[in-house]
């Protein structure tokens, strides 16, 4: 029996399995997307909405209560402003993690952090980082975390009808699923120690849950 064989018959999981059969990214190559970082500016309704925000009587509620018709008036205008101030803070956040993380990149290109690391869809290096000032009490971080892999029923019955040589019939997939016809990780995981073969098909079916780098501000 393979390694891998050998884990799947142990896992005591499917989405443990799931892990053990997914495709990862693929080391960096020689071309790479850039990541250009978007022009964010501060519209006329941000402003505003932020301005109107510090000024207003916040609605507040220390107790589990019913709510006033004019609470519900406040909370309603409160909210249209949030929506105008939240896409500025997206679209300006995302902006900031596309810099840090290209500086952080520059830091890496040609470094032995680069030797066999791997990057994300947008071209940056899945290597963890800090861009951090002297003296400052804070600092950005990057971050990365495990992908989660999904398998879903849709998926797993493609491989049924698909001319792959995959040893994996409909009676199988009927063996992982339930109805409505959805994976149902016990079965599917009884089916597993049955008929290990059926690897391949779930291997195939698998959506790759690639890792992700975040952007967080920490402690320096």
């Amino acid at each position: 029996m393979s390694t891998e064989l050998a884990v799947i018959q142990k896992a005591s999981s499917l989405p443990e399995v799931l892990r053990t059969v997914s495709r990862s990214v693929v080391p960096a190559a020689a071309e790479r997307p850039v990541d250009i970082p978007k022009t964010v500016v501060l519209t006329d309704a941000a402003a505003t909405a932020m301005t109107a925000i510090a000024e207003m009587d916040l609605v507040q509620a220390d107790a589990r209560r019913t709510l006033t018709t004019t609470e519900v008036e406040q909370l309603l205008a409160e909210r249209a402003l949030l929506d105008d101030i939240e896409k500025f803070i997206k679209d300006r956040k995302e902006a900031q993690r596309a810099m840090v993380f290209n500086h952080l990149d520059i830091e890496v290109d040609g470094s032995p952090l680069a030797a066999g690391a791997e990057v994300d869809g947008k071209g940056h290096w899945l290597v963890p980082g800090k861009l951090t000032v002297v003296g400052a009490a804070k600092c950005f971080s990057r971050e990365i975390a495990e992908g989660s892999p999904s398998l879903s029923a849709e998926d797993l019955l493609a491989v049924v009808a698909d001319d792959s040589g995959i040893d994996f019939t409909h009676d199988d997939y009927l063996a992982c699923t339930t109805q409505v016809r959805v994976i149902d990780e016990a079965k599917t995981m009884l089916h597993l120690r049955r008929k290990p073969g059926i690897v391949e098909a779930i291997r195939q079916a698998t959506v790759a849950g690639d890792p992700r780098a975040s952007n967080y501000v920490r402690k320096a």
